[in-house]
């Protein structure tokens, strides 16, 4: 379940690269198991449950089932989602050409030298304004317009992916133009050698194998004469599940639409689970947070409330990883023939948190590992790597207490304290016995629980009482004293 990169390098500075093959993700491999399928079926069967009973509980208290079942907050979690569309796209067209056009021009037209010009300074300056501008206007568009948690969290996980996949190419390919000399003539064989290699790769255009026979498909060329990737590599790349850029991908021969089929309708199904889960536990339960004494925050209240939160946390964390990572993500590389379906390991196994940090979203890890880890462990010291991992686990908080801050309209750092801050102290704690993976679920369950109580009291304790005067109501937690 492991995969083990090759060397890139001799410096003792540089780490092992990501490698792209062929290979399926962990659970499609093991659902052909029936052991492991049964398990499945569980999940299933306590769906089908869920909606049994939504259906009976309509019938005995309303007669009927025209009554859905807190329909109301499913349609309005989605409003504005016709804005959160043409944010997406306004992005998608920043990213897709601003990006490559403004690298094209500034790799083509700096000078043939290894150090670094002014030239080169004052396009990493645009770069650095790009992308806080990138971050600023889709968060001033969400809030202008009002967005709704759902369509918030679309345009946030897209500016996000987006910034991300630019950073890659633009940090895969800004090395290149620095090269001179041999360095450039080797780059450029290495390049062309690479996009002439058709074995396990089945690239966009056709490949005869030949290279003497072939037609040069790089148009433009950096001013030392590397070639730029095409536009229609760049492309791809901003569509397949991967934050990693490369020149190719290992490529399956043909498209399974019924594989995609299937994975999307897993997927809808995931969703429906989560509205019955949030339905049941989170939206009955807290609905009257801070309207009385007797329903207020306290130690005691938080406690139970957690612990009742627990067995509900794990299943969604279950589920959303299932509709995301897996579903999801299967359903778009099969959709673009992208080989590499390693989106995941088997985290489940773990017996640390760090191993559980690096295996639960091999993804965004990846791209972390390579873009961040590594070119801060490059640099060197007594303590690279401590201070790789420290930022690459700051980065990660930041990014996801931003995403939520969004969503929710409010800040509350609990998932920053407890993954971001309790998780990161214990990362490096290991263990091999099976009494360390069944703490890891402990954990897991016990932070999920935490997180979806304190989140659910402050998000109705602002729907019950009422606001502090100015900004400071968007940091002060009204839970604290609602009802008090």
């Amino acid at each position: 379940m492991h995969d083990k990169p090759r060397i890139v390098s001799d410096s003792s500075k540089w780490l092992p690269e990501k490698k792209f093959r062929h290979r399926n993700s962990v659970l499609t491999d093991l659902l052909k198991i029936p052991h492991i399928e049964t398990l499945y079926h569980i999940f299933v069967a306590v769906l089908l449950i869920f909606t049994l009973n939504t259906l009976l509980s309509d019938i005995v208290e309303t007669g009927s089932v025209a009554h859905i079942y807190h329909l109301e907050i499913v349609m309005w979690t989605f409003t504005g989602l016709f804005k959160a569309f043409h944010c997406w796209f306004m992005m998608f067209l920043s990213t897709s050409l601003v990006v490559y056009m403004t690298f094209t021009i500034w790799s083509t037209k700096r000078s043939q030298v290894s150090k670094i010009t002014k030239f080169d300074i004052l396009f990493a300056v645009i770069y650095v304004i790009y992308q806080i501008a990138f971050v600023v206007l889709p968060a001033l568009f969400i809030i202008k317009y009002d967005l709704a948690p759902a369509s918030s969290t679309i345009v946030c996980l897209e500016q996000i992916r987006m910034m991300m996949k630019s950073h890659a190419f633009v940090r895969a390919n800004f090395e290149s133009a620095l090269l001179s000399g041999e360095e450039s003539e080797k780059e450029i064989k290495r390049r062309r050698r690479q996009s002439f290699n058709c074995k396990d790769r089945f690239p966009l255009s056709p490949c005869s194998g030949d290279e003497e026979n072939m037609v040069d498909e790089f148009e433009i060329t950096m001013s030392n004469g590397v070639p730029i990737p095409p536009f229609s590599h760049y492309l791809y790349f901003l569509f397949a599940p991967t934050l990693v850029y490369r020149s190719s991908y290992p490529r399956t021969p043909y498209i399974r639409w019924r594989f995609i089929a299937i994975n999307l309708l897993q997927m809808v199904l995931c969703v429906v689970y989560t509205y019955f889960i949030l339905g049941r536990f989170c939206f009955d339960y807290f609905a009257n947070f801070g309207c009385s004494a007797q329903f207020s925050f306290s130690l005691q209240q938080l406690i139970t409330s957690s612990f009742g939160c627990m067995l509900p946390g794990g299943l969604l964390l279950l589920i959303n990883f299932y509709a995301l990572l897996h579903c999801w993500f299967n359903a778009s590389a099969e959709l673009l023939r992208f080989g590499d379906r390693l989106f995941y390991k088997d985290w489940w196994n773990c017996t640390s948190f760090g191993a559980y940090y690096r295996t639960w979203n091999v993804v965004v890890h990846d791209w972390l590992y390579t873009y961040i880890y590594r070119d801060i462990y490059a640099l060197g010291g007594r303590y690279r790597r401590i201070l790789a991992q420290t930022v690459v686990f700051l980065l990660s908080a930041v990014a996801h207490e931003y995403i939520l801050s969004l969503v929710f309209r409010f800040f509350y750092p609990v998932l920053f304290i407890i993954f971001g801050g309790a998780g990161f102290a214990i990362a490096n704690i290991r263990g091999k016995s099976k009494l360390w993976n069944i703490g890891l679920w402990a954990g897991l369950l016990m932070g999920m629980g935490i997180l979806m109580c304190l989140y659910s009291m402050e998000w109705y304790a602002r729907k019950n009482c009422p606001p502090a005067q100015g900004v400071m109501d968007i940091f002060i937690p009204r839970s604290w004293f609602c009802g008090n």
